[in-house]
């Protein structure tokens, strides 16, 4: 079976080396492969993180990684488990979010690329197993064409882009600031860098729009601050397929109001540029610690029903790809049953 592999984004026929497993066949590469990538079982889902310094894409894919050791360990996603699948993501699991539950924020990832991380989720609800491959690079890299060239072609070939950005960052209610003027000046620039430079096809990249460091936004309409409010991991407790289907309803219908609200607040350039150049376009708000840090120090201990929505652009995302995704029979029904 030919796989696309996840280090240098060629389609290859992975061999079997031995003492090492599957290894990739493109010279110069040779990386191992995980087996669980291979497996033709698994729905594979490859998301490139985009956002400038400061705007929490390290601090949120940290933040993910801990909200799914709590789906497992309070089985809040029934028979859920997930794994490593390579030693950079290791660390991550078991010495980033570690320090994360200490109240300690990750350092910031450097410009030069990073391994992606690779993880194998199991029995995820109404998807089934899951391989995720997660890029990400330094903010640094979106601020010209030529350095996405360089840096972010791995970002460039992922199913999902993660588009995050903290509104209040950008300036969002401040005087002489113009917050949709940045989202734009963002998204333009990886566009002109990954279309035009990189050739990459973005009518079949699926967005997930994530307003980061959301709790710190003062002018959130009710309805909207109250969603980002319940959004801890207990919002995903559920009683069956029903109350599933009505949870995706509802993050469908928040994503269509955060739009309009969006539009409202004269980020709608944005909104229409987004929508013109991806195959579809999701919205998220989102709070990784559930409240801001003093330096890289949360001023809390961290809580598990701290961080709000962090699952949220990750169900998007697979149910993106699995729309798309021909599982064993019965496999979905099988997961939906999974659900508590």
């Amino acid at each position: 079976m030919n796989v696309i592999c996840p280090y240098c984004l060629n389609e290859v026929s992975p061999q079997i080396k031995k003492g090492v497993g599957y290894c990739c066949t493109v010279k110069g590469c040779g990386e191992g492969l995980p087996k669980d990538y291979i497996d033709p079982r698994n729905l594979k889902v490859r998301i490139g993180l985009i956002g400038f310094t400061g705007h929490g894409k390290t601090v949120y894919l940290t933040s993910l990684f801990y909200t799914l050791r709590v789906l497992s360990n309070k089985n809040i996603w029934k028979n859920f488990s997930w794994r490593t699948c390579d030693d950079y993501t290791h660390k991550i699991k078991y010495s980033d979010v570690r320090n994360f539950e200490k109240s300690k924020l990750p350092k910031s990832t450097p410009e030069n690329f990073p391994r992606p991380a690779l993880l194998h989720l199991q029995n995820v609800p109404a998807v089934g197993d899951t391989f995720l491959s997660f890029y990400d690079t330094a903010g640094r890299v979106y601020e010209s064409t030529d350095k996405i060239t360089d840096m972010g072609r791995f970002v460039a070939h992922a199913d999902n882009v993660f588009f995050i950005i903290s509104l209040n960052e950008s300036g969002f209610g401040k005087d002489g600031y113009d917050a949709g003027f940045e989202m734009e000046r963002l998204l333009d620039t990886y566009i002109r860098g990954v279309y035009e430079k990189l050739d990459a096809d973005l009518s079949k990249q699926e967005m997930v729009v994530l307003l980061t460091k959301a709790d710190e936004l003062n002018t959130l309409p009710e309805d909207l601050e109250i969603f980002l409010n319940k959004g801890s991991c207990n919002w995903w407790i559920t009683k069956g397929a029903a109350d599933l289907k009505r949870r995706f309803e509802e993050l469908d219908d928040y994503s269509k109001r955060i739009k309009k609200w969006l539009i409202s607040e004269d980020c709608g350039g944005f909104v229409n540029l987004a929508e013109n150049n991806f195959k579809s376009v999701n919205y998220t708000l989102i709070s990784s610690t559930g409240a801001k840090p003093v330096g890289d120090t949360l001023i809390t201990n961290l809580e598990y029903d701290h961080p709000k929505r962090v699952i949220d652009p990750l169900v998007f995302a697979m149910r993106n790809k699995s729309s798309n995704f021909n599982p064993p029979k019965s496999g979905i029904e099988r997961f939906i049953s999974r659900v508590r």
